[in-house]
């Protein structure tokens, strides 16, 4: 397995739904988002929010202290219409690096795995 840590020995980034995994800066979500956007040419349907966007999206986004899926982020209290499952692609990415996340991102992906029956 290759290593997903970026220079601040963290690993933070985006998690498309087909399992690849975009490496950033922790604080550098907004950013990488907007480059992912751009780059694969999302529809941001008139949103300027572009880590809501990429949720919608189905992406998951990996914070240096929490995992987030539309499965466990406030959005689905908000817009049920916009509710994601977390892919086969994402869970296999997040139980495969299960042991190289911190305390506080494995206990967000177990809230993962429990909710998605596994």
């Amino acid at each position: 397995m290759k290593n997903l840590q970026n220079s601040d020995q963290q690993i933070c980034g985006w998690l498309t739904p087909h399992g690849k995994f975009y490496s950033c800066k922790p604080c550098g979500h907004r950013n990488l988002a907007e480059d992912i956007i751009e780059k694969y040419n999302i529809n941001s349907r008139g949103n300027i929010n572009a880590d809501y966007i990429l949720e919608k999206e189905g992406y998951i986004r990996i914070t240096e202290d929490n995992v987030y899926s539309m499965e466990t982020s406030m959005y689905n209290i908000d817009d049920e219409s916009f509710f994601r499952k977390v892919t086969q692609k994402q869970l296999e990415f997040l139980l495969s690096y299960y042991y190289d996340f911190n305390k506080e991102q494995r206990e967000a992906v177990d809230q993962i795995v429990k909710l998605t029956g596994l």
